[in-house]
């Protein structure tokens, strides 16, 4: 469980970004240039959330070491370390270690690809994943919904928001 509390970083909204990938993915600067970046912009709160898998291509702790250096060089930003992890299945599961999930300030919870594909099953999956303690922010809201051309009704979307608003994640 991350810990991390909408209310805690509620005036960091406006003006942070809570889903950035580095170079150690498919992002293309290091931790120190997108701080660097965000200073600039005058951001208060960046959250670096890698990709995860169960079995990661990566040095997780190099990772969060460069997490720790930028925390050091940057007292005016608010850095959090975190994973943007898929779910696996029907019950919220997420593609992700238990011990990185364990190390995290925050967690983003995806549906890259999914077996099922219709909207039924779609719906109880997203729903465990929101209801999942370990999800912070339902990361790519809609995306998979779209490229499988799911109609979701004004009713669904109002029953994930309530999903969202009763556990505390962020959209």
């Amino acid at each position: 469980m991350t810990g991390f509390k909408y209310s805690e970083y509620k005036n960091c909204i406006r003006y942070g970004d809570f889903h950035v990938h580095t170079d150690y993915t498919d992002g293309k600067n290091t931790v120190i240039e997108y701080c660097q970046k965000a200073r600039q912009n005058n951001l208060k709160l960046i959250a670096f959330t890698e990709h995860v898998r169960k079995s990661i291509t990566y040095d997780y702790d190099d990772f969060l070491s460069d997490i720790s250096q930028a925390k050091s060089e940057f007292h005016d930003i608010k850095i959090l370390s975190g994973c943007e992890a898929k779910v696996l299945n029907i019950n919220g599961e997420l593609d992700a270690p238990e011990e990185i999930l364990d190390q995290c300030d925050i967690v983003v919870g995806v549906f890259h690809s999914f077996r099922y594909k219709d909207k039924k099953n779609y719906l109880t999956a997203l729903k465990a994943m929101l209801r999942n303690p370990v999800v912070d922010i339902w990361g790519h809201p809609m995306l998979f919904a779209e490229r499988h051309n799911m109609k979701l009704e004004e009713d669904d979307l109002n029953k994930i928001i309530n999903v969202c608003i009763e556990n505390d994640v962020l959209i």
